[in-house]
């Protein structure tokens, strides 16, 4: 049995209410969610939910909803921040691209410029996301909106990637100093930074072609 405790914040909006909480599931298969398998006990401060099987566990909330001010806020926030990101990782590539030959250029400052790189499209992103959020489902083409959130997802499984790599490059330098020379180095580097996660999607997608609905049981 699996169980997941969710506590509820003392800023949580007026009209919350935790009767409403469902326990759920995301059936791939029926591509909704759904409460089969999963148990909710409410409590004063928190809800309990315990399930029979690993899946992707969420508790529904349906009555919430943000009020138009919020919703607007969080939308300008959301754009300024985004944009000033953009501007200041656009400079940051620009700039060493104009004052900087290839060949000068350490693999500390590539394997930097790589991770500034994946700010950059992670940031272009979700301004893209938060664009069509405003235009709507109904103007929007066909797996338009999936394939930008699938984009969104890589971009920032991305950026954690390269922050690992950066500082396996910072420990190689400081730690051992010493014969840290390897072929290919920035390549290989490059291949794990934007590679792997790539082939571990198109690995998870593969396998789940012909499963039903992502989900195993356990006693």
């Amino acid at each position: 049995m699996v169980k997941f405790i969710f506590s509820v914040l003392k800023t949580s909006p007026p009209n919350w209410e935790k009767e409403n909480t469902t326990c759920v599931y995301h059936n791939r298969s029926r591509g909704e969610w759904v409460t089969d398998g999963c148990h909710t006990l409410r409590l004063t401060n928190q809800t309990i939910c315990s399930c029979d099987h690993f899946s992707f566990f969420a508790l529904m909330i349906p009555d919430v909803k943000l009020s138009e001010v919020h919703a607007r806020t969080l939308s300008v926030l959301t754009c300024v921040g985004g944009a000033i990101s953009v501007f200041f990782c656009t400079i940051t590539l620009l700039t060493h691209c104009l004052q900087h030959s290839r060949k000068s250029t350490d693999h500390a400052m590539l394997v930097h410029l790589q991770l500034v790189a994946s700010l950059l499209l992670l940031n272009l992103l979700l301004l893209t996301s938060v664009g069509l959020a405003f235009v709507g489902p109904a103007s929007m083409a066909p797996g338009l909106c999936p394939a930008v959130a699938a984009l969104l997802h890589y971009s920032l499984l991305c950026c954690f990637t390269w922050m690992g790599l950066e500082a396996l490059h910072l420990y190689r330098l400081l730690v051992l100093v010493y014969n840290t020379y390897m072929r290919h180095y920035l390549l290989k580097l490059s291949l794990l930074g934007w590679g792997f996660f790539l082939f571990l999607w198109l690995c998870v997608k593969r396998l789940r072609g012909g499963g039903g609905g992502g989900q195993s049981r356990v006693p």
